[in-house]
């Protein structure tokens, strides 16, 4: 497992939107073929003085091949913040592109001091 490191300056959520933005245009993929959505975050456990906060997303791609969407989820999960791919959904299109809608959940991971 990797460490989670503590980001200061970063909201309890942290700004996840522009890091899986990031991880897409790193791919090809426009930044404004994603939507995030659903953030919730977990409530941190009090009995540590540092615990990992989880926020739980879910990313909708329209429009995306398989080898993007392959690259999509391996960089997201290898990239420099803490995060698992935690179910995907793929709907074809009807149309025989060979495009696919996705539905990404992902948990992202933050470090934070309880108090």
């Amino acid at each position: 497992l990797r460490n989670i490191t503590l980001s200061p300056g970063l909201s309890s959520a942290g700004d996840w939107e522009t890091y899986f933005q990031e991880r897409a245009t790193e791919i090809g993929l426009p930044a404004e073929a994603l939507t995030v959505s659903d953030k919730r975050a977990s409530p941190a456990k009090p009995s540590t003085p540092q615990s990992p906060e989880e926020t739980l997303m879910n990313i909708q791609i329209k429009k995306i091949n398989v080898r993007q969407l392959v690259k999509f989820v391996h960089t997201v999960e290898n990239g420099p913040r803490t995060a698992k791919v935690r179910n995907l959904l793929v709907d074809t299109n009807p149309d025989e592109s060979g495009y696919l809608d996705v539905t990404v959940a992902v948990s992202g991971f933050t470090l934070t001091r309880n108090q």
